[in-house]
């Protein structure tokens, strides 16, 4: 007797909106949710996107302006009809040491990467309540557990953004919203190709494995993480440093 299989392509795909993903990893995750079968609003700032296709809606979406967010939802839901995740790669850095930090550094780091996440969570979070089920995945840092010289701004950032997650795990939860955090590791980027060959060599070092992390490993983690349903307030730190280690 033949196997019976349950009928399930009149359903719609699971939809993810990913701002931040004309970056390394975005473009990461963007791949690998495509390749999952996700339906993806890929957001983007600076850098004019290519074009859309069947399972991408590309969205100028701003992290730190609400109205930019909402837009970016409207079409979203507009578009594929429900918003199963919400992945945050939106992010910058400013390096240097304490003395050369200005105000204006440290308040556009913070603004991007800790009051950026929080819009994001209060504009998914509207959505979710109404759905009563949502997945919102933050970008942490092992400097915000560590800390990191010359990073000052972008460490406090992750570190309250850490506190974030698992705060925001706990208001979600009761609604069925999971709120979890990765903690993607130096990775394979333009940027640590051009930083110097002792400075790589450090990082190289100070991880087990002895390499950097690679984009794609972190983007599978997070289509795998973004389907769960049981687990949230989590950090989960996917580069083999110890925590110890800068």
């Amino acid at each position: 007797m033949a196997e019976s299989r349950l009928d399930v392509s009149h359903l719609p795909s699971p939809g993810v909106i990913v701002p931040g993903a004309n970056g390394t990893l975005g473009r990461a995750l963007v791949s690998a949710f495509t390749a999952a079968g996700w339906s993806i609003t890929a957001g983007w700032h600076q850098t004019p996107p290519p074009s859309n296709s069947d399972r991408i809606l590309w969205s100028k979406i701003d992290v730190t302006d609400r109205g930019s967010l909402r837009q970016g939802i409207d079409q979203h839901l507009d578009r594929w009809g429900r918003l199963d995740a919400f992945v945050n790669v939106a992010g910058v850095a400013w390096e240097g040491l304490l003395p050369r930090h200005t105000t204006a550094d440290w308040d556009r780091v913070l603004q991007v990467n800790l009051t950026g996440s929080f819009l994001c969570a209060q504009a998914a979070f509207e959505v979710m309540k109404n759905q009563h089920d949502g997945h919102l995945i933050l970008i942490g840092s092992l400097a915000g557990r560590s800390g990191s010289a010359g990073l000052s701004a972008y460490a406090t950032a992750k570190a309250a953004l850490h506190g974030l997650t698992q705060d925001l795990a706990r208001e979600g939860g009761p609604h069925g919203i999971r709120v979890n955090a990765v903690l993607p590791g130096i990775l394979e980027s333009a940027m640590t190709r051009n930083v110097s060959p002792q400075r790589r060599e450090e990082w190289i070092h100070a991880n087990h494995l002895q390499q950097l992390n690679q984009p794609e490993e972190v983007a599978r983690f997070i289509v795998f993480l973004a389907g769960m349903r049981q687990v949230s307030g989590q950090l989960f730190q996917l580069d083999s440093r110890p925590s110890s280690i800068n």
